[in-house]
């Protein structure tokens, strides 16, 4: 009986440790490449090494095998701390400002969707899926972000980015209705 048990305890821990999110170690150009090799987006994880919520992201959401099943279908993963090698490239490219970081990247590495912070299993899964959601939406509301500062002045341009903001719910609406 004690055979028995220890054995499905090792199943149970080994099935565990293969479903969380498997990182793996490319660099950005490889994980593109990578990515429209296998049809996938890239999801990055930008952290540093100090970062308390990162590292209590890493202990109760990535390791989870709900995330590890759902990333290791859509997603390339990797981690890059933006302290170190490529990061402050990264972090200079696509305007990371806190930390920890999640980005969504096509295969030409276009940012499709990104969040950040530490928050629940539950509100991290709903931002990744609303990520391929939006992935070929030319419109959704971080390419419309990105082009903001160009378009400012357009006024069909910014009725697009604050109907979008409203859409996901954004407390940064206020400078856009300004400016509308």
């Amino acid at each position: 009986m004690k055979k028995i048990i220890l054995l499905l305890s090792c199943i149970f821990v080994m099935t565990s440790m293969f479903a969380q999110t498997s990182f793996q170690e490319l660099t950005l150009e490889k994980a593109l490449e990578q990515a429209k090799v296998e049809n996938k987006y890239v999801f990055v994880d930008c952290y540093t090494s100090w970062c308390g919520p990162c590292k209590k992201m890493a202990e109760t959401v990535l390791n989870q095998p709900v995330v590890g099943d759902y990333f290791g279908e859509y997603f390339i993963s990797i981690k890059i701390d933006i302290e170190k090698g490529e990061g402050p490239i990264l972090k200079e490219k696509y305007g990371i400002e806190g930390i920890p970081d999640y980005l969504f990247l096509d295969g030409d590495g276009k940012l499709v969707y990104r969040f950040g912070g530490a928050m629940s299993l539950d509100k991290f899964m709903e931002g990744a899926k609303y990520a391929i959601e939006t992935s070929h939406d030319e419109n959704n509301v971080v390419r419309l972000a990105m082009r903001y500062e160009q378009e400012k002045n357009d006024e069909a341009f910014l009725k697009l980015y604050l109907e979008k903001l409203i859409e996901v719910g954004s407390r940064d609406s206020y400078e856009v209705f300004e400016q509308y």
